[in-house]
């Protein structure tokens, strides 16, 4: 699945297979704030391929932020 338009995974800290976090890039460079989502499910989005709940969080809240930080 596909990142929405506009958002662009930067980094994906991954170890042993397991991936911790995800940083991704917003429409919004020049915002001031970042969001940082703590998830209680794992997400298969990597640093190429979205997932269904990552792109909830982008496409409802993400272009508020210059920076989406998912672990």
């Amino acid at each position: 699945m596909e990142y929405p338009a506009g958002f662009k995974p930067i980094r994906a800290n991954v170890t042993n297979g397991c991936r911790y976090s995800l940083e991704i890039s917003t429409p919004k460079p020049n915002s001031q704030l970042t969001l940082f989502v703590l998830m209680m499910n794992p997400s298969v989005a990597n640093a190429e391929n979205s997932d269904r709940t990552i792109n909830t969080i982008l496409n409802t809240i993400g272009d508020r932020y210059r920076e989406v930080i998912s672990s």
